[in-house]
């Protein structure tokens, strides 16, 4: 269970890295492929390819 004054439910966290992730995962899952990896917020139109791998992803999905 995730402490009620975490960073993640607080909503701040510490590196922007975090905030990538984040957004990744809530990316996939609204729907972007397991194997999409691309950011179309990093850069839009085209997006960017994120060389992290979707299997980190998983745990932070369980408790998105």
């Amino acid at each position: 269970m995730l402490h009620p004054y975490g960073a993640v439910r607080s909503g701040y966290l510490a590196d922007p890295d975090d905030y990538m992730r984040l957004d990744e995962v809530m990316n996939w899952l609204q729907g972007q492929g397991w194997f999409d990896l691309s950011q179309p917020r990093v850069s839009p139109g085209t997006g960017t390819i994120i060389h992290w791998a979707r299997l980190l992803d998983i745990p932070i999905a369980i408790l998105a």
